[in-house]
């Protein structure tokens, strides 16, 4: 694992930026850990450091990085521009025993400079590198590097007050099964600021068959809870949260704090009701209609949405089609 403000893995010979970066990061560490510096000089002589400590030399007890209590995952790719607002947000938090990974999907925009930058100044900042593979992977690298009991998830081109975790820590550690959401507000490109959900949601486990009522970006929930059931579909375009919060279904209490502590920015491509966000809903409906089926209306609704559009409707949807009656397997 890489230690904090590191990059992992490194960038590929000949790129200068990213070796610059490298570079820069590597100082901050060793500024940190000066013995560093002095091993690999002794090992470069020949010293006593390759070839063991000196005759009277006490050994003292490595000190490990402590173990933060929450770990935030952001995953960004080609979002320079508001990257800084978004890590801002997490490192502004109250609660200030958090580490904050982010994973850069594969960005050329400048990304790696502008960590670098945070990084020298806050040592909670950790930094992984991936080639290109989708937001879903790139969380999914994330939680892998947490080491925090409890993990939330910010995206790149979003905020969260500086309350965010302050108020949803005294739920998920009330008891092991527990995944806490706020409410957020979405700023869309013409202006308009809605708020989700409008009011409070007292049972949300029956309520989010129906509809996703929980954005990533809201979320805290245990770690382990995360890596047992396999992190995020990187198969899916998008609904990749609600196909999560759907298998977690039967495992944990989902509970809403209804205050405004997220704030989401669309951004000109942000996924809408697109072919790729129907394929990816029928996706979600072939996993989990068994699940869906157990509330009414609840998988006929996610059948409309997942084939709005299809002329003609594909064969095996047709008898979950509006006005019919009978509930079979997509």
């Amino acid at each position: 694992m890489a230690g904090l403000g590191t990059v992992e893995p490194r960038p590929p010979r000949g790129h200068a930026a990213g070796r610059r970066v490298r570079r820069e990061l590597d100082a901050v560490h060793r500024r940190r850990d000066p013995g560093a510096d002095r091993a690999r000089d002794g090992r470069r002589r020949g010293g006593a450091v390759t070839g063991g400590p000196p005759v009277g030399h006490v050994p003292t007890a490595r000190t490990e990085p402590a173990v933060p209590l929450v770990s935030v995952v952001l995953p960004t790719y080609q979002r320079a521009d508001v990257l800084g607002r978004a890590m801002r947000s997490v490192l502004a938090q109250t609660v200030t025993d958090l580490e904050l990974l982010v994973v850069d999907d594969g960005s050329t925009d400048g990304t790696a400079e502008l960590v670098a930058d945070i990084a020298r100044t806050d040592p909670r900042v950790r930094y992984l590198v991936q080639p290109n593979g989708g937001a879903p992977r790139a969380r999914n690298r994330g939680v892998a590097h947490a080491r925090a009991p409890y993990t939330a998830f910010q995206d790149s081109d979003d905020e969260w007050e500086p309350t965010f975790l302050e108020r949803l820590l005294p739920v998920v550690r009330s008891r092991p099964d527990v995944l806490a959401f706020t409410s957020h507000d979405v700023t869309h490109l013409d202006g308009r600021v809605v708020r989700l959900p409008a009011a409070h949601v007292p049972d949300v486990r029956r309520r989010i068959l129906h509809r996703n009522l929980v954005s990533t970006q809201t979320v805290l929930l245990p770690t382990a809870l995360l890596r047992d059931v396999g992190g995020f579909d990187v198969h899916l375009r998008s609904v990749q949260d609600w196909e999560l919060w759907l298998r977690l279904h039967g495992r944990v209490e989902i509970v809403h704090v209804d205050e405004v502590l997220v704030h989401l920015h669309r951004q000109a491509d942000s996924i809408s009701e697109t072919a790729g966000y129907r394929r990816s809903l029928r996706r979600v409906v072939r996993r989990h209609w068994r699940l869906l089926a157990t509330e009414p209306g609840a998988l006929r609704h996610a059948v409309r949405r997942a084939t709005i559009g299809s002329r003609p409707l594909p064969t095996p949807w047709r008898a979950l089609a509006p006005r019919r009656h009978a509930v079979e397997a997509p």
